[in-house]
């Protein structure tokens, strides 16, 4: 009955071991699936975005006048409301050494909403790295004031001189990011 037990045990210990390991490498398919499926949204996206329009974004209350601005907005509205599950989409540029809000999904009178010019006091070497190095990225999960993130992130770049003048961003939250890969596990 003892060299049963013990048989039992391993057995138990041997299946336990194994379900893990199958459990780990489902859950790193099921990420590398989901951040390919970002990016790749992420970019399609940022290739309907007018390149002369971004351009001409100056960053300043001045934009909220312009049409490029309004077009703009209206995009990534519209995008936010028809794409579950993104929450925030937006538009960043560098000035003077800052990274700053060009054009966000948010209306105006939105508690979350981003003007032209907001200073994005907690920008990451992420976010940095893609104005750096002109490389569309998936973010793990960092905090700022509006919460917790997974963001895909990617350079807009002038045509002719390669230069990045923005980053197009698409918000994901990160407990529901999470909470998706794990009912996708679930057969």
């Amino acid at each position: 009955i003892k060299h049963n037990r013990i048989q039992t045990i391993i057995f138990i210990v041997i299946i336990a071991f194994l379900s893990a390991l199958y459990l780990h490498f489902a859950w790193i398919r099921y990420q590398n699936i989901a951040s390919s499926e970002a990016i790749m949204l992420a970019r399609s996206l940022e290739s309907l975005m007018h390149t002369k329009h971004i351009a001409a974004l100056s960053g300043t209350e001045d934009d909220l006048k312009t049409p490029e601005y309004t077009m703009t907005k209206r995009s990534l509205s519209e995008l936010v409301k028809t794409a579950n599950p993104i929450r925030f989409a937006y538009l960043m540029g560098e000035r003077n050494g800052r990274i700053i809000f060009l054009v966000d999904s948010e209306p105006p009178d939105s508690p979350d909403y981003s003007p032209p010019g907001q200073i994005y006091e907690e920008a990451t070497d992420v976010l940095w790295s893609v104005f750096k190095t002109g490389k569309t990225l998936l973010s793990d999960p960092e905090a700022d004031r509006w919460g917790r993130w997974i963001s895909a992130l990617v350079p807009i770049k002038d045509p002719a001189t390669g230069k990045v003048i923005a980053a197009f961003g698409i918000d994901y939250s990160a407990s529901e990011w999470y909470s998706r890969l794990w009912m996708h596990m679930i057969p």
